[in-house]
């Protein structure tokens, strides 16, 4: 993959291309290798001498769905010569969803208003602009091969909540700020601050279920 990715710029180099070329590199989603003893992505199988008894009807037992951030966090590495600053790094929650509008901002290609653009430009991020940024995330992850699962998640800077509405009863809530490896499930916690950050955040993902049309029983169905 290194090799390959030299060679691709290397070409814009002997194109005399590289100074005005953006170059994206990036990728669908994350891995873990050996992370929380799995192998693979959301629909991730155990890498332990032991696998766990099963749990969840619709899960079985050597797979373990999930929404963990080393799934979902993706490699991503801009180049953009006269405007992002070599070796500058990005600190702010974005999506593959805001490539179209990014791109879209940066060839001053109008996008149709009678679409729907689920994403947002980050190009004012990139050029580093100082303005507001929601770091909120929601996201979604259906399973049907062999386990079945409507997981459901959203997440802050410092929290994360999964719920699995095919699986009732089954959730993880992760405090990101104190525990960035998420290793603590607190979804059943006592704790105060884990009891305050699950309501506010459930509500927060129901509302944008709402806001998409989506329901338990249509996350179950499909």
């Amino acid at each position: 993959m290194d090799r390959n990715v030299g060679r691709v710029l290397s070409v814009l180099d002997k194109l005399e291309l590289t100074h005005n070329t953006l170059v994206i590199f990036t990728s669908d989603h994350g891995y873990n290798l050996g992370h929380h003893g799995i192998w693979h992505k959301g629909n991730a199988i155990w890498m332990l001498t032991r696998t766990p008894e099963k749990t969840w009807p619709n899960i079985q037992p050597n797979q373990r769905p999930n929404m963990f951030d080393t799934s979902l966090k993706l490699p991503t590495i801009v180049r953009w010569p006269g405007v992002v600053k070599p070796g500058s790094t990005i600190d702010r929650t974005v999506t593959n969803l805001d490539w179209f509008p990014t791109l879209c901002e940066i060839g001053q290609a109008k996008i149709d208003p009678t679409i729907i653009v689920r994403g947002r430009s980050i190009a004012s991020l990139l050029k580093a602009e100082e303005l507001n940024w929601d770091d909120s995330f929601y996201g979604e992850y259906n399973m049907r091969n062999g386990s079945k699962t409507a997981m459901r998640c959203y997440r802050t800077r410092d929290w994360k909540l999964m719920i699995d509405f095919a699986n009732p009863g089954r959730g993880e809530l992760y405090n990101l700020k104190n525990d960035p490896d998420e290793t603590h499930d607190l979804f059943t916690s006592n704790q105060e601050a884990a009891k305050k950050a699950r309501t506010e955040l459930e509500a927060m993902l129901r509302e944008k279920m709402r806001q998409l049309g989506d329901t338990e029983e249509k996350a179950t169905s499909n």
